[in-house]
């Protein structure tokens, strides 16, 4: 019997879960034993935990209701707690809360593992460590409002930690209408009206919504003061129907003339502004060329001096430029016109309205006479040598 004591308090302390920054590793076999850092086997107890080193479990993977791997979780769980409270009194409180948080898991992976209820308590006091005091107040009371499967001592740890804790946060009971209403705060859901249990918040100013079908969204503001329990009775407003009268059609007259919209006015301002550049641009090219001619003339004279044949070499260089300015300008200009005229101008008439097109007013037969226009652009060579 001595033997096998050892062997179980030597499985006891290895089945602590322990890898570094509290990470749970889950082998493939969930039923297996909890596995340990090789690094970390030799590690003594919570108390001579090494500093800047905290470690953490690698248990499995909880299967659906196995009451040993349960009872490995619950054991990872207390370590952990142990490993975690010895932290805090060295003041590491990083490591400390990496320990409690592990602790926490550990303590879900044994509920979700077993149907032991005396469990909460156990992960309530790793939530009280972390600060959740909300989250361990809602676990306590589920072990306070469950009549059987608790043992007496632990149900009275639990009643004494949650008058403790019950003054700390508090309790908001809500009464909504209708019933199936669906409850969030801060985005996430809460449930549907009726909830089974008074909401448990930290002190602080929250917003609820709730919505249902048919309802109008509505929105209530809560204040929490530490130790209140407060009532709150939300009726949201049914979504009002419009029905609103059909006005009598009235039958159409078919002697009434039909509205018909006048034509828009043909937009004829560019084609005389680009006829004017053009005529201008051509004119201008003339008058630059013929001057560019009589300074070559002038250039190219026998009795001209030199002083005079530099600077008709220069005038003559400058009204060619000119001119050629004047011609470029002349054409775009010309392109500019004919685009309008073809492409705008002509096209430009008012479309006849939907009315029109399924009443088409009786017209005479008639010849429309379209002019043609015909573009001739000329230009003018200069030839030389300055």
């Amino acid at each position: 019997m001595g033997g096998r004591r050892i062997a179980l308090v030597v499985l006891a302390a290895f089945t602590a879960p322990v890898v570094s920054r509290g990470v749970f590793a889950q082998p493939a076999d969930p039923g297996g034993d909890i596995e340990l850092d090789p690094a970390q086997a030799g590690s003594g107890s919570a108390g001579d935990a090494p500093e800047g080193a905290p470690s953490a479990v690698t248990p499995p993977a909880a299967p659906a209701k196995d009451p040993k791997v349960a009872k490995k979780w619950l054991a990872a769980g207390q370590q952990l707690m142990q490993r975690g409270s010895a932290f805090a009194a060295k003041h590491q409180f990083d490591e400390a809360k990496v320990q409690f948080e592990n602790a926490v898991t550990a303590y879900q992976k044994a509920l979700s593992a077993s149907d032991d209820v005396n469990i909460y308590v156990d992960l309530a006091s790793a939530e009280d460590k972390l600060g959740k005091l909300d989250e361990a107040v809602k676990h306590l009371r589920h072990v306070a409002n469950t009549k059987t499967s608790v043992r007496p001592e632990v149900m009275k740890r639990a009643i004494a930690r949650l008058e403790d804790l019950s003054a700390k946060v508090g309790l908001v009971t809500l009464t909504v209408t209708p019933a199936g209403a669906s409850i969030t705060l801060g985005g996430a859901e809460l449930g549907t009206a009726p909830l089974p249990e008074p909401l448990v918040l930290m002190p602080g100013t929250y917003t609820l919504s709730f919505q249902a079908d048919g309802f109008q969204p509505k929105e209530a503001e809560i204040k929490i003061e530490p130790g209140s329990e407060t009532e709150r009775a939300i009726a949201l407003d049914p979504v009002k129907v419009i029905v609103e009268p059909v006005a009598p059609v009235t039958p159409a007259v078919p002697d009434e003339p039909l509205p018909v919209d006048r034509p828009k006015p043909r937009p004829s301002l560019p084609l005389y502004v680009g006829a004017g550049i053009s005529c201008a641009g051509v004119l201008g090219a003339g008058i630059f060329g013929l001057v560019a001619i009589s300074q070559h003339a002038r250039f190219t004279a026998a009795s001209t001096s030199k002083l005079d044949r530099e600077d008709a070499r220069i005038n003559g260089q400058r009204f060619a430029v000119l001119s050629d300015v004047a011609l470029g300008t002349a054409a775009v200009a010309a392109g500019f016109t004919a685009y309008w005229y073809f492409y705008k101008y002509k096209r430009s008439p008012a479309k006849p309205t939907e009315i029109q097109a399924r009443h088409p007013p009786p017209v005479a037969a008639k010849l429309d006479v379209v002019p043609w226009v015909q573009l001739q652009t000329g230009g003018i060579t200069i030839a030389g040598w300055f």
